[in-house]
């Protein structure tokens, strides 16, 4: 690699180490957002969780399956 970018024009051969460095960059910077957006979405999982494990919640669902149950008998 080294021996191909020596034999390049030395402008075209710094274009390509600088497209080179910035496509490493990208895909740092995008491999890090990934990490990011996951460890988001495992907060988000997480907090659910918690939600739906609460009193609040098993209250909700329960009145929940009674409107349902109410709909299908009128139904």
């Amino acid at each position: 690699l080294e021996a191909a970018l020596l034999a390049l024009p030395p402008a075209e051969g710094t274009a390509r180490i600088n497209h080179a460095v910035a496509m490493r960059r990208a895909r740092e910077e995008a491999s890090r957002a990934g990490r990011a957006w996951c460890s988001v979405q495992r907060a988000d999982v997480e907090e659910a969780e918690e939600l739906l494990a609460s009193p609040e919640a098993e209250e909700l669902l329960r009145r929940l399956r009674a409107l349902h149950r109410g709909e299908e008998r009128r139904g």
